[in-house]
């Protein structure tokens, strides 16, 4: 089994889904990424031009990283934190500034984690929960930027990995589902209240879901979206968290039951699902109408892929970027645009450098950072659209 993989045991029925399809589909075993490795070709970023076309170089960060999160403060940097430990130790976050195109190290979390959740607090904070380091996680800690440390706060209910965690109109933060192993996945659903730095425990999920999507509406509810859930199953259907009620209600059913999918809320309020492996699912597409609670098709990508990102431009269309196609083994280079107005995609520039478990962070000035991930190796490499 590849040294970077490994360090995520106790055994193979702790690896999620995603990490199976990339096993399953032979790629090369991964590996740190060297010093001497040859670079991928340079592109200039394009002076005085609010939104690239193109994918150009964005520094590099001083650890390789895969499985980590990304999350855009209040003054416009972005913390990239976690998803390295070779060592089974945790190495220290990384600042990446969007002037200089560079990355500075900062505090280290308490914690050694993947598959986690890292959200931004209305205070400015950023609340680390659960993930998996050796086995699943109950604990949480927060980022603070003015100090640039890393403190414990409170214990969730139950441990979990590949979660959501989206925050409420209100502050706080919802979080749901989940693993504790890859046979045993969670309906459990917790509230964490910043004020308190407490997580209470709400009303459950009607299904029991991992790997599934959340995606906070207009409203105020928040849409979850497909999952896997225990004996390997896909299932189709969808909930609404009501957070005045603290409960969920169904959404309705999606066309394609699918896991490892995006869900993007667009300028008009619908959700964008894309991608995701389940029944013939990496290049099917759908939408969700909140005021109909209803699914529909809307056209299909021309890759198929799992383990992506997708991100809101500010002209209001989405950036399709990086994953694995399912069954293939391979890593698509290119990147898509989905388009509201027609309902379609279209191919945009490649990437430099194709990669899955990535992050995609949208930055203040419509540009989108493209951060480490793996391919054939385990990426420092940055790049932007």
């Amino acid at each position: 089994m590849p040294k970077q993989l490994s360090r995520l045991q106790p055994g193979l029925g702790s690896f999620p889904l995603i990490l199976a399809v990339c096993l399953f589909a032979g790629t090369a075993a991964i590996a740190q990424e060297k010093e001497n490795t040859a670079p991928p070709p340079v592109r200039s970023l394009a002076p005085n031009k609010s939104v690239l076309r193109h994918f150009a170089e964005a520094g590099k960060m001083k650890t390789p990283r895969e499985y980590f999160q990304a999350t855009l403060l209040k003054d416009g940097s972005v913390l990239v934190v976690d998803g390295d430990g070779s060592m089974n130790l945790p190495v220290p976050a990384e600042i990446y500034d969007p002037v200089s195109h560079t990355f500075r190290g900062t505090g280290t979390p308490l914690v050694q984690r993947y598959f986690f959740t890292a959200t931004r607090l209305r205070n400015g904070k950023v609340l680390i929960v659960g993930g998996i380091s050796g086995g699943p996680l109950g604990v949480a800690e927060l980022y603070d930027p003015k100090t640039g440390q890393f403190a414990d706060t409170g214990k969730l209910n139950h441990r979990r990995y590949n979660h959501t965690a989206t925050v409420l109109k209100d502050g706080r933060v919802l979080i749901t589902g989940g693993m504790e192993t890859a046979s045993i996945h969670l309906n459990t659903v917790e509230l964490y209240d910043p004020r308190s730095g407490l997580f209470t425990q709400a009303s459950p999920l009607a299904v029991a879901r991992g790997m599934h999507a959340a995606t906070l509406l207009k409203n105020g509810r928040v849409l979850i979206s497909g999952g896997q859930t225990n004996e390997g199953k896909f299932p189709n259907s969808a909930e609404l968290f009501d957070p005045v009620t603290n409960s969920f209600q169904p959404a309705g059913d999606l066309k394609m039951p699918r896991s490892g999918h995006t869900a993007t809320l667009l300028k008009d309020g619908s959700v964008l699902i894309v991608g995701g492996s389940g029944e013939k699912s990496e290049a099917d597409c759908e939408l969700y109408n909140p005021k109909k609670k209803e699914f529909t098709p809307t056209g299909n990508m021309h890759t198929g892929r799992i383990g992506h990102t997708a991100t809101r431009l500010k002209n209001g269309s989405v950036l399709i970027a990086g994953g694995i196609r399912p069954g293939f083994g391979k890593f698509p280079v290119e990147a898509e645009i989905y388009l509201p107005r027609s309902k379609s995609f279209q191919l945009s520039s490649p990437l430099i450098t194709p990669r899955i478990a990535h992050a995609a962070v949208s930055l203040r000035d419509g540009h989108v950072l493209i951060v480490g991930g793996a391919a054939d190796l385990v990426l420092s490499s940055a790049e932007i659209y």
